[in-house]
């Protein structure tokens, strides 16, 4: 049943569902007052009482908690005893930061992610459970339905007319998850409303006659929330037949990860940056940092704001014998992180800076560029209708309680149009998304409509053509709710009987395309999970498609059988998203990649034993474990990221066996490496890292074998993208002395200080994270062995990865500066290419065409080219000073030192 034909309902209730916080506004539906709903939770231990938002976190306790402090005053639901136990509200956000490991946060960020079995918390330990996104979403639902029936005895939540609100960037995907969370939590029927739209909306409540915009074209929504920026283009005309305009939202803006949370983030690591010098905090440290700073900015960047604030860090570890440690944010650095490094002053032409080519974890896609003015510039440019930009502003999200911020945006606006654009006040930026939405639902339920919203996007559905994939356009931009379309060509012929499945994509850009439209498949569309249904009886039918956008926010396809004029239950088949479809292609390799591994189980237990299969199999020399391995597996080098790592894992498991022999030694090195490479972009990996790092300050066994040092420096270096600064820096300070002049020979003979030097020097190089001005030095000293002809190759590479424009894996923190770049260049210059011609690959990589602020100069690329030129196999390398595009396999290959396993999570 749909809810706006239920008669049950007494209230109209919106839910903004956001990613950091989750606020609640009611309404009678028979009186126009709106209301704040205060959620009773848990603000402290033993502290019962209310708040305007609920944190969008979870809890996952242990026997830290007594029972008494995990009680609520209603009963478990049945999805609760379904979960891990877990607790709630504002107290469980605050335990969270002394225990990250078991706060779930962010999760609605995750539904527009493929990741979707993933479990929550990331990082947790073994003994903690998890849940999916999914879960944990659909926890806060029903953790918010409980307490509404308990102080809503008479008026079920479930009865109640419901909107949710969602990001306008939320996919059609995104948006059917969250239909399945609410459904999860007993809500069944509830209407889904964009964010912007729901903000909106709450400015006509205080403003119902619109004066303010009634000389405006066109109104731009910013929505920042705290983790997530959502922008909206409203256009607007005047009615010759009303005082009221005629609103009708025509475009939103790309999914963006970046709101208030990433502010308190960046802040938190300046502040943890002062605290070095007195030992590093550790990553729950930095969430007691993140949540201080938070407090902090708010006040400092609020009118009549102090010169400072003190943070604190509470000690752990006997390294700070209990002891609080402090610091302080100033206003001036406040302001100048938060409005020159999010909200820069910056052109309309200017884009965000992109990725390329960069290794990332396997977690959610941040946007490589922090600028929030640089992404809405690039918004404007691509939607504005007949170039005119807009003229109206209404700014939403607690980010805009601070004036600093939103007077930043208003000028921002302002400058771009040309002139002063109008300002739309909003009361309460932070809690507008709620009442907003509740106001919606009340005029839906009078059938009453001021925002028009039709499709923002293009829809098509993926097929095959004798001209490989083609997208056809089942539903065009712009088409208006509850509009049926019917896609007379092509139809398809469906085998009753057994699944089928048509793959979905869709058009964010601002044309039009119309119904049936084809043009090939491309990356510019955004694809979307795979639709399945099944056809009931036997044989073969002969269906074409029908598509609607329901009033609820539904994207609803039918297969209806060509055969019929109408349409009936009993001859049209409804698609739905494959909500676990993730889930269920991971198990499928997950499968076939365990047939692989059981394979080479047995060859493994052949060498190191400790398996079942051992007793059975005939010893192995470990010289031919790689070898065999080829032929149980096929060739290594095309092993994917998921069976590279299932090997990783079962070498992990067998570390101790490694002591066996020094050969034993040498090959697990050698094979837990590979299998690990380049220690990220794979789930779970930054678990293995964790299980392999304690390895180091064990070292070697047998120290006397050479092969087994270099072996054992290759394996750092295959994962160093996994370790973090603190790790490198511990790699760096025991190898750096082989970058003395002299060192070699006052080593001697040694076995553990002469073996491996060339290995040591590429590791340099591959520990990208370290600290900049570190970094300089350290290419000084490389750029020295160049021009003494030692470890020329290895001193190459190694300076290659140091002064690289675009680095491989680190963030654009770590790079070194124009200028020193260009000194080194000049270096470089002036040594002989064709007796060294290992030297052309550090000067490509210096050259490199890349971002503005990280270019060198002009002539100096000019004059790599022009060397380049002269030398044989540098096409690729010459590519990279003319343009910016993806690494191939044989650059990966170049830069990583080895080639990449297939399936890791690349950013582009």
């Amino acid at each position: 049943m749909n809810q706006s034909s239920s008669n049950s309902a007494k209230y109209v209730v919106g839910i903004d569902l956001g990613t950091s916080n989750i606020v609640v506004a009611y309404a009678p539906l028979d009186t126009q007052k709106f209301h704040i709903w205060p959620i009773p939770q848990w603000l402290d231990r033993g502290q019962w009482g209310s708040a305007d938002s609920l944190p969008a976190v979870r809890y996952h306790f242990g026997s830290e908690l007594a029972a008494s402090d995990q009680e609520l005053p209603w009963p478990k639901s049945t999805l609760q005893t379904k979960l891990p136990p877990a607790i709630f509200g504002r107290w469980a956000q605050s335990i969270g930061t002394t225990a990250p490991n078991r706060l779930v946060s962010s999760a609605k960020s995750w539904l527009c992610q493929p990741q979707q079995s993933i479990g929550l918390p990331e990082k947790s330990d073994t003994d903690i459970a998890q849940v999916t996104p999914l879960e944990a979403v659909a926890s806060y639902l029903d953790y918010l339905h409980c307490a509404w029936n308990f102080e809503f005895p008479e008026a079920p939540l479930s009865e109640q007319q419901i909107q949710i609100t969602v990001p306008a960037s939320f996919d059609e995907h995104a948006r059917a998850l969250t239909l399945e969370a609410a459904q999860m939590a007993g809500l069944a029927h509830p209407m889904l409303l964009e964010e912007p739209l729901a903000a909106a909306y709450d400015w006509l409540l205080h403003n119902p006659e619109a004066e303010q915009l009634a000389q405006c074209k066109q109104l731009l929504v910013c929505d920042i929330g705290g983790g997530t920026s959502d922008f909206s283009l409203i256009n607007v005309e005047p009615d010759p037949d009303a005082n009221f305009p005629n609103l009708a939202r025509h475009a939103v803006g790309e999914h963006l990860m970046l709101g208030g949370d990433n502010i308190d983030l960046a802040l938190a690591r300046q502040a943890q940056q002062k605290l070095s010098g007195q030992g590093r905090p550790d990553v729950k440290q930095l969430k007691q940092l993140s949540q201080q700073c938070r407090q902090a900015k708010e006040r400092l960047l609020a009118k009549d704001a102090p010169d400072e604030i003190g943070i604190n860090v509470l000690g752990s570890g006997s390294a700070l014998i209990g002891g609080t440690r402090q610091t302080r944010l100033t206003q001036k650095e406040t302001q100048q992180l938060a409005l020159d490094g999010f909200f820069p002053d910056v052109e309309i032409t200017a884009k965000p800076k992109q990725r390329v080519g960069a290794l990332v974890q396997t977690g959610l896609p941040y946007p490589a560029d922090a600028a929030i003015t640089r992404h809405l510039a690039s918004f404007l440019t691509t939607h504005s209708t007949d170039d005119a930009l807009p003229d109206a502003l209404l700014l939403n999200g607690s980010p805009f309680l601070s004036t600093q911020l939103s007077d930043r945006i208003l000028h921002q606006v302002s400058q771009w149009y040309g002139e002063p654009v109008t300002r739309l006040a909003s009361p309460a930026p932070d809690l507008a998304v709620a009442r907003g939405a509740a106001y919606h639902g009340w005029l839906h339920a009078r059938q009453i409509q001021l925002i028009r919203s039709d499709t923002a996007r293009s829809y098509f559905a993926i097929v095959d053509s004798t001209s490989g994939k083609q997208a056809i356009c089942i539903m065009p931009r712009g088409t208006p709710a509850n509009t049926a379309l019917t896609l007379s060509s092509p139809t398809f012929k469906l085998r009753c009987g057994q699944p089928v499945q048509f793959s979905l994509a869709s058009d964010n850009s601002p044309t039009v395309y119309p119904l049936g439209h084809s043009l090939a498949d491309n990356q510019q569309l955004h694809h979307l999970p795979p639709l399945s249904t099944e056809l009931d009886g036997q044989g073969l039918r002969d269906v074409r498609l029908n598509t609607t956008l329901t009033e609820l926010g539904e994207l609803r396809l039918v297969c209806q059988s060509t055969s019929d004029i109408k349409t009936t239950s009993q001859n049209s088949w409804p698609l739905s998203f494959s909500l676990r479809a993730h889930e269920q292609t991971q198990s499928s390799e997950q499968s076939e990649s365990n047939l692989q591994i059981f394979a080479g189980d047995s060859v493994i237990a052949q060498v190191f034993g400790g398996k079942s299969q051992a007793k059975k199999a005939s010893p192995m020399r470990p010289a031919q474990l790689k070898g065999a391995l080829e032929k149980a597996l096929g060739d290594s080098r095309h092993w994917s990221g998921l069976v590279s790592r299932q090997l990783a894992d079962r070498m992990l498991s067998i570390s101790a066996k490694r002591r066996r022999s020094e050969k034993h030694e040498s090959v697990w090195f050698n094979l837990t490496g590979f299998a690990l490479r380049p220690g990220t972009g794979m789930p779970d990996d930054q678990a293995r890292i964790e299980q392999l790092w304690p390895l180091y300050q064990q070292a070697l066994q047998y120290q006397k074998e050479s092969q087994g040092w270099r072996e054992w420096w290759i394996l750092w270096r295959r994962v160093a993208a996994g370790l973090d600064q603190n790790q490198q820096l511990t790699l760096l300070d025991d190898i750096g002395m082989v970058l003395v002049p002299g060192f070699a020979r006052s080593a001697g003979g040694k076995a553990k200080q002469q073996a491996g030097i060339e290995e040591r020097i590429r590791l340099i190089g591959a520990l990208e994270r370290i600290p900049v001005e570190i970094k300089t030095q350290l290419g000084e000293l490389l750029l020295d062995k160049l021009t003494k002809s030692t470890h020329v190759d290895a001193s190459a590479w190694a300076l290659a990865r140091i002064g690289a424009r675009k680095l491989a894996y680190a963030s654009s923190e770590h790079r070194i500066d124009a200028a020193t770049t260009n000194e080194w260049l000049a270096q470089l210059l002036k040594l002989d290419w064709k007796q060294f011609p290992a030297i052309a690959f550090p000067a490509a990589a210096m050259a490199r065409l890349c971002d503005d602020e990280y270019q060198v100069s002009a002539e100096l690329r000019a004059e790599v080219a022009t060397r380049l030129k002269r030398l044989k196999h540098t096409e690729r390398w010459l590519c990279w000073l003319s343009n910016t595009e993806d690494e191939t396999l044989e650059d990966q290959r170049h830069i990583w030192g080895d080639s990449l396993p297939s399936g890791l999570s690349l950013s582009h």
